[in-house]
């Protein structure tokens, strides 16, 4: 199953709301064949099983904390996908530069109550026991929104939102004047995991935006240590 490598064939991509993968995804664009159509979506954990399981979308990205790795697996199989782990950090708290929890090198929970937490809306899997993306702590108030830039202009807009996030390109949190500071309570390692149909084959183009994932991982994973 190549349909890619044709001339003008198509490379559908299911991914998380994140903006590693976004900046791997504009390398991998700018190298990729001309002719060739990128469809990239994000989007959250059940609805990349469903693009790559049933709507014919070529490669996934699954996040999801390491605690709930047998329910993913378990459902990986009985969906008939291939995996393969690309990553596994602890989340980050993105903030603005003049936030006062961004004084301090490591933060506490209790550092953040009285922030606002900018949360992704849609990432509740019904049948685990909480949420999976890494929204913890109490906070004052929560905004839940469905994009991944809104929740940059909004945590740079007001002066004690927050967000919990994956390791960020440094580019990215100049542009916006965010940083980003780990948890020292806020153990929990999340997953980002391929996946794929068992009769795929990975491409070449497969293969360079892979290659392309890689290659920022490994700028930033001094982040996740």
């Amino acid at each position: 199953y190549c349909k890619k490598d044709a001339r003008g064939g198509v490379l559908r991509l299911s991914v998380p709301r994140s903006s590693y993968i976004a900046q791997a995804f504009s390398r991998f664009a700018q190298l990729a064949d001309p002719t060739l159509t990128l469809d990239y979506k994000e989007t959250n954990a059940l609805r990349s099983i469903r693009n790559v399981a049933e709507d014919g979308y070529d490669l996934g990205i699954v996040r999801y904390q390491a605690d709930y790795e047998k329910y993913f697996t378990d459902t990986f199989r009985e969906k008939g996908l291939q995996y393969r782990e690309l990553w596994s950090f602890r989340y980050l708290a993105m903030l603005r530069l003049d936030h006062p929890a961004a004084r301090k090198p490591t933060l506490k929970l209790a550092d953040l109550q009285d922030a606002i937490a900018v949360t992704q809306g849609d990432l509740y899997v019904p049948s685990l026991p909480r949420e999976i993306e890494g929204q913890v702590g109490d906070s004052a108030r929560n905004i839940r929104l469905y994009d991944r830039t809104s929740q940059f202009e909004l945590v740079a807009t007001l002066p004690r939102a927050y967000a919990w996030v994956s390791p960020i390109p440094a580019d990215m949190l100049a542009r916006y004047r965010l940083t980003l500071r780990p948890c020292e309570d806020y153990p929990a390692r999340h997953k980002d995991v391929l996946i794929y149909r068992k009769q795929y084959m990975l491409s070449p183009m497969d293969e360079l935006f892979l290659e392309q994932l890689a290659k920022v991982q490994s700028e930033l994973r001094a982040l996740t240590l």
